[in-house]
């Protein structure tokens, strides 16, 4: 009774059964595991990494931080040369980047570095 009531019949429920279980059929290990958490998505079990990701969160600051300093003591460098338009520097970026002889690469790469963990940091 029950069965027409649900339309389900024994070849039906079998055909549910074995679908349900297909899972199975794949090797031991994650095929098996990633098979299985696709068919029932609530038995999937997954670490955070919290520590790690703070750890990661941490190592980044730290090298922010060195990017800082070094900026910082290039630019006072700048401020107080008279070398070319280096004291124009902290005004003038265009300034920097048209600075012949590569004489701005070593602030520069430091800006360079400081978007690229900027960008990490930010993710």
């Amino acid at each position: 009774m029950i069965e027409k009531a649900t339309g389900e019949t024994k070849n039906t429920a079998t055909k549910a059964s074995t679908y349900l279980r297909a899972w199975t059929n794949h090797p031991v290990g994650y095929p098996r595991l990633s098979e299985r958490i696709s068919f029932k998505p609530e038995t999937g079990i997954y670490r955070r990494f919290d520590g790690l990701n703070a750890r990661h969160l941490l190592y980044l600051q730290a090298e922010l931080c060195m990017i800082e300093k070094d900026l910082h003591y290039l630019e006072q460098q700048d401020n107080e040369g008279t070398a070319g338009k280096r004291s124009e520097y902290a005004t003038d970026y265009q300034c920097m980047l048209e600075e012949p002889h590569g004489e701005q690469s070593e602030q520069l790469v430091l800006i360079g570095r400081m978007h690229e963990k900027l960008n990490q940091y930010s993710e």
